[in-house]
């Protein structure tokens, strides 16, 4: 028998739930069906038509993952009072939960009349419970309206700003913090690691054409510098655009399932402000530089390429590999255009081979996590593209690349061009031996099973890597001397 008359109401997205069911339909619709993207453009501005064709893509049970805090509450009001859903999103993703999730009396969800959120929440509620006459559970920004007529707060969100101004707003309610905030410093540690900072490491390739052709002078590394930071700023665009699409997958992955937006570490809607942002710069900074070489045609086909591989590419055989490594050699060539640096055919053709070594590495890599995973397989919601029966051809494309990519060294070494690019010809027989052995070590470990992550990340973190780096940069500078 439930005693009290005042109702507890509980919000969906990002309360009840982790999962922003809007958005994660969209992605599971354009994951299905890329002409959606089209669809979903053209219903964008009209919440009620998007929800209704977002139906046939709702997410399934095991999509969902629960607050566990929230969960916390409703057992403790379990039984002594009526409990009620009452969310903005669609009545056919709302029927999931309510199905499953037993505790609730009702459910009220969005319809073709109205659309629960923000004041139109919290004028439905008045309507059906009057003002000050329910408890109410949310988490954003949107439900402050709600609130405002309620009895009791509770609060499930995680912007430490926005329960700031709730205790502001709201100090003579009794406000319940249900402690899932983030300090600013884990918040930008997220940012970083949702940009992937760590990856812009892969960008120094920008500064290979001014170093391999001897064109070492101030203007050139201010400019280099520049183009750095463009790019690092572009590809981070590209991995929220890729962990965004992949969030399903990610989820299930065993090392992709720790990534800002899978683990629900941010919360999704961070990317409507973080894209603006990252375009925002990226034009100012290409501002500074002439129209007539082909910066921007260099980024809007990384980004293009980036799409394809994101829904096509990835899922091709031996092609993902090819498209990893022309990722790779865009950052050259962005290097070259930049600094009006042409780049030597030797460069080309050693660049390609190497990019193709790094990319079975980062494949072989990952069926080794692949299969030291524990899932389940009936949530792999793709075909594995490489498995352990690809491990002697990824191994032997490993090897034979890693040979092609030293030929053209060797052979750059022995050419009439060594002499113009260096004083000292001791130095590039010393810079190939160093180079040699870290590719023969990376090779080594990745057959031993010993390397866990993308062979750069590994790279940054290994001793002996960051020593090799350090070694062949002091080369580099001594040969300026």
């Amino acid at each position: 028998m439930k005693n009290n008359h005042i109702p507890l109401i509980v919000d969906l997205d990002g309360t009840l739930i982790k999962n922003d069911t809007l958005i994660e339909s969209i992605v599971k619709s354009i994951n299905k069906k890329f002409v959606n993207l089209f669809l979903i453009i053209i219903f964008f501005f009209n919440k009620k038509k998007l929800k209704i064709f977002l139906n046939d893509y709702k997410l399934d049970i095991n999509e969902i993952y629960y607050n566990k805090k929230v969960i916390d509450i409703i057992d403790q009001n379990f039984g002594e009072r009526e409990i009620i859903l009452c969310t903005g999103s669609s009545n056919a993703q709302s029927q999931v939960v309510f199905n499953s999730f037993k505790k609730f009396d009702k459910f009220y969800s969005s319809s073709k009349k109205i659309n629960l959120v923000g004041k139109s929440k919290s004028n439905f509620l008045i309507e059906k419970f009057g003002k000050n006459n329910f408890d109410y559970i949310g988490n954003s920004f949107a439900d402050i309206h709600v609130w405002k007529n309620s009895r009791i707060i509770y609060y499930a969100g995680q912007s430490d700003i926005l329960l700031k101004l709730i205790n502001l707003f709201f100090s003579k309610k009794k406000i319940v913090n249900l402690n899932l905030t983030r300090s600013y410093r884990d918040f930008f540690k997220q940012i970083s690691k949702l940009i992937r900072v760590n990856n812009w490491i892969k960008n120094m390739l920008i500064f290979c054409p001014i170093f391999l052709a001897n064109q070492i002078n101030f203007n050139n590394i201010i400019t280099c510098i520049q183009g750095f930071i463009i790019f690092s700023l572009f590809s981070s665009l590209t991995y929220i655009v890729n962990d965004t699409m992949d969030l399903h997958s990610d989820r299930i992955d065993k090392l992709k399932k720790k990534r800002p937006l899978s683990a629900f570490k941010l919360d999704i809607n961070i990317i409507k402000f973080l894209i603006p942002i990252l375009i925002f710069f990226i034009v100012f900074l290409l501002s500074f530089f002439s129209y007539e070489n082909n910066l921007i045609f260099i980024l809007l086909g990384y980004f293009f390429l980036t799409i394809s591989y994101t829904f096509l590419l990835k899922n091709l055989f031996m092609v993902d590999i090819i498209a990893l490594s022309i990722f790779y050699f865009l950052r050259i060539y962005f290097g070259s255009e930049i600094t009006d640096t042409e780049i030597s055919k030797n460069l080309i053709y050693f660049s390609f081979p190497f990019f193709i070594f790094l990319a079975s590495v980062k494949r072989n890599i990952e069926i080794d996590n692949f299969d030291n995973q524990e899932i389940n397989v009936n949530l792999v919601s793709k075909k594995r593209l490489y498995s352990e029966k690809n491990k002697k051809l990824l191994n032997f494309i490993m090897i034979f690349t890693f040979v092609v990519s030293q030929f053209y060294i060797v052979n750059f070494i022995f050419s009439d061009s060594i002499t113009i690019y260096y004083k000292n010809q001791i130095i590039p027989f010393i810079l190939i031996f160093i180079f040699i052995f870290w590719c023969i070590r990376i090779i080594y470990l990745t057959l031993l099973k010993k390397i866990n992550l993308d062979p750069i990340e590994f790279a940054i973190k290994d001793k002996i890597s960051i020593t090799v780096g350090i070694l062949m940069i002091l080369l580099f500078s001594f040969n300026l001397i």
